[in-house]
């Protein structure tokens, strides 16, 4: 079976993965954009997943299927995605910048409350991480506390 042609790709920097019930990833970038990988491409998942943790740029190649556009290929990425003002600049022969960073939560406006329920939540997507075989059963404890970190915005 031929290989499917990639049509373009993109640089993402994952901000959330979260898997549905059908073994389906979203991958909700830093500007909001989602990008959605099949259960037939499952092995993409922990590279995702592995990104997000490090706040690593994603190399993602596009094909199309009956007219519809998937992700087929990731790889990690060494440089940083360009932005669009970014993509001005290398057309003008400048150097390109890079993005800037996300706006953080303000770290002093949690009340235990809030940081009960992002413990809660945590250790229920690093629960969810293991049962879909993202992640290896001894390191939920691992993936809860970074998650943990970026719910409240450390």
């Amino acid at each position: 079976m031929p290989q499917p042609k990639i049509e373009r790709y993109e640089v993402v920097i994952p901000a959330a993965c979260l898997m549905d019930d059908y073994e389906n990833m979203t991958v909700t970038t830093t500007t909001g954009t989602e990008v959605r990988i099949n259960k037939k491409h499952a092995s993409l998942h922990g590279l995702f997943k592995e990104a997000e943790l490090e706040g690593r740029a994603v190399k993602v190649g596009y094909a199309v299927y009956l007219e519809k556009e998937y992700v087929h290929t990731a790889e990690l990425y060494g440089g940083q995605p360009q932005t669009e003002l970014g993509k001005e600049a290398v057309k003008q022969g400048a150097e390109l910048q890079p993005p800037p960073k996300p706006p953080q939560a303000p770290k002093s406006g949690l009340t235990d409350k809030d940081k009960d329920i992002h413990k809660q939540v945590a250790l229920k997507c690093a629960v969810e991480l293991a049962a879909h075989g993202v992640i290896r059963l001894n390191s939920i404890n691992e993936y809860a506390d970074n998650m943990l970190k970026y719910l409240n915005g450390e």
